[in-house]
């Protein structure tokens, strides 16, 4: 987990000056401003994640194969439908996107917030629905299989990232597809 956590602050610190420069301050304002968004999603677990990582443990323990696939199925749809409602809040938040900012934006960059706030709703939704998988995981002390998808993740970002995101290839909506991808894969 120490590793992880490295790994994941390393990336941050090398990456985010190849972003700053791909971008531009329209662009990467757009950008800071829509993936804040994203942290308020981390409200809607309730506490749900660490009580499905405890009961399959549980379940596990007393070899009741049924209550965790119950457990499962039932935190699956959950996070399913948490996921559902962030992007159906994001494609209906995504057409007044580009009225919230203070300054008018560009119609280019104004296009590509569109898509981006679309694009994210999307990878919320696929980190609700990851996050089942990540707790039934957890629950059979199989960290290191959650830690590995992480790391890929991370990794087809690092590279990917200074390949794809450049100035004047529309880099905020090739970061935003990039981002779905990876929370997807």
């Amino acid at each position: 987990n120490w590793f992880v956590l490295a790994v994941g602050v390393a990336y941050t610190l090398l990456i985010t000056p190849i972003i700053v420069r791909a971008f531009g301050q329209e662009q990467y304002g757009v950008w800071s401003f829509l993936n804040g968004l994203l942290a308020y999603s981390d409200v809607l677990y309730f506490g749900l994640g660490s009580a499905f990582v405890k009961y399959v443990a549980e379940s596990r323990a007393r070899g009741d194969q049924a209550a965790v696939n119950r457990l499962a199925s039932v935190v699956t749809l959950i996070y399913a439908a948490l996921g559902g409602v962030c992007l159906l809040v994001a494609l209906g938040l995504s057409g007044f996107v580009t009225a919230i900012f203070a300054q008018p934006l560009s119609p280019d960059v104004a296009r590509a917030a569109t898509f981006t706030c679309m694009l994210l709703g999307a990878q919320l939704f696929f980190v609700f629905v990851g996050s089942a998988f990540v707790g039934l995981l957890s629950g059979y002390e199989r960290y290191d299989l959650a830690n590995a998808v992480y790391l890929v993740g991370v990794v087809i970002r690092f590279v990917a990232t200074p390949l794809l995101v450049r100035p004047g290839h529309d880099p905020l909506l090739t970061l935003a597809v990039l981002s779905a991808v990876t929370s997807g894969l």
